[in-house]
């Protein structure tokens, strides 16, 4: 076991450093020092990004696998540029959403190389970022496989000497690391859970499209599976590879009872026009369900009345499914051919706004790990 010896350590304030701290700490830096500083998630440890030694060190001392990337240290959203081209389309969204903020997020540089970009919310950060006039690697401070250090004696105890200054504030606000998130081309994936999480990430990447019926057990799961369906064909991918390329799709009933299935005809209809009902179960409409909503389609007109009252100031994210305006009309205890003719229109109005969401993002597109980081 190596033993640690003593670091060089200064008391900051995490939101409203001394400047002449920062000031020393970019001196460390551009010295090819390893800097350990908290952040709004984690304690971080930072090098400058073009002194190979002080990298290789930091690799070593972290006991760190070289094939690992890094992610650059941003004072603000303008040093984009110095980074990557532009940001896609959905890393823009998560970005305009969570920076400065506990995200890292994973994009291609201009030769195409996957590139860590981390925008902290705490002003230590970016202070330091923009003081040291050079671009920093930062990486969480603590050894190689254990658990990141969200207190300053937690980074003397892993690294000690090993590093040249600690800055200390104590406990960091929040103990779990930032999220990392991959944005490829068209493609989101989550590549670590973390102060984020999974659902508020998808919330953030996929634009939603919701169905809305009465008991949630007839007309939208039908029209929820439809628009999937035909968004999918019309992107050339499956519909489950749709929330990776951001769009969501659900439904929900504005008097529905939690957890039930699809009626029999329901089922029936589905599978005619190729849609699979079987694990649907029903939910109501909620205020949390319609704030993640990019547009709702309601079946008929008292369901976009009832959206309405939830919906007053986005009036025109509130359409009715059938783009003519018609009322698609309730099957429930009705006969079979009765499902059938509603399946028939609810698929001829899913194809309409389909090609409606697609074109809206610039129109179809083709196909086009982890960077640790604090």
């Amino acid at each position: 076991m190596v033993e640690r010896t003593a670091v060089k350590t200064l008391v900051v304030q995490l939101d409203a450093p001394d400047p002449a701290v920062v000031a020393e700490a970019a001196r460390v830096l551009r010295e090819g020092g390893l800097v350990a500083f908290p952040t709004d998630t984690v304690y971080g440890l930072a090098i400058t990004a073009g002194n190979a030694a002080a990298k290789e060190r930091l690799y070593e001392v972290k006991g760190r696998p070289a094939h690992q990337p890094c992610a650059f240290l941003l004072p603000d959203r303008e040093a984009l540029q110095a980074h990557v081209p532009a940001l896609p389309p959905i890393a823009v969204r998560l970005a305009d959403r969570w920076w400065p903020g506990p995200l890292t997020l994973v994009v291609p540089d201009a030769e195409g190389q996957l590139t860590g970009l981390r925008l902290p919310g705490d002003g230590l950060s970016r202070s330091l970022a923009r003081a040291t006039g050079e671009p920093l690697l930062q990486t969480s401070a603590n050894l190689a496989g254990q658990p990141p250090a969200t207190d300053g004696a937690s980074v003397a105890r892993a690294l000690g000497g090993q590093i040249d200054l600690l800055l200390d504030a104590g406990q960091t606000p929040n103990r779990l690391a930032s999220t990392v998130v991959e944005v490829n081309g068209e493609r989101w994936s989550l590549l670590r859970e973390g102060a984020l999480s999974e659902a508020e990430v998808r919330s953030a990447a996929c634009d939603t499209y919701l169905s809305v019926c009465s008991g949630n057990i007839c007309r939208s799961p039908l029209a929820d599976a439809l628009l999937a369906q035909e968004t999918a064909a019309l992107l050339g991918c499956e519909p489950s590879d749709l929330e990776a390329r951001g769009y969501r799709f659900l439904s929900a009933g504005i008097i529905a009872v939690d957890g039930i299935t699809v009626t029999p005809e329901a089922d029936t209809a589905g599978r005619e026009v190729g849609v699979d009902l079987r694990d649907h179960r029903s939910r109501r409409v909620s205020a949390e369900l319609l704030a993640e909503t990019t547009r709702a389609y309601g079946m008929d007109r008292a369901h976009i009345e009832f959206l309405t009252s939830y919906f007053r100031e986005r009036s025109s994210d509130l359409q009715l499914l059938d783009p003519d305006g018609g009322d698609i009309r309730d099957p429930y205890g009705k006969s079979l051919r009765m499902y059938r003719r509603v399946a028939k229109k609810i698929q001829q109005a899913c194809a309409r706004r389909a090609a409606e969401i697609v074109a809206a993002r610039g129109g179809p597109a083709g196909d086009a790990r982890e960077t640790e980081g604090s």
